[in-house]
């Protein structure tokens, strides 16, 4: 089985949850310091998100999913 890739993780979350904030993300994956910075690349991949600061702590909710969630490089 090979390894999940940073966006697969983040991906598996919204899912399941519909949102994922920064300190979530780093609590659960230390190896994923830039959670803006995946945002975009799933933003480029078709997914649309709403951010939001709350607290101490930015929020991204899923607005839309990718119809073709494609994580090759491009």
């Amino acid at each position: 089985m090979k390894p999940e890739t940073q966006l697969e993780r983040i991906i598996a979350i919204l899912e399941r949850d519909g949102a994922l904030s920064r300190n979530q993300c780093l609590s659960m994956f230390p190896a994923i310091t830039r959670l803006g910075a995946r945002i975009c690349d799933l933003e480029r991949r078709g997914w649309r998100f709403v951010a939001s600061f709350e607290g101490e702590d930015y929020v991204y909710r899923v607005a839309a999913r990718a119809k073709a969630v494609q994580l090759a490089l491009v």
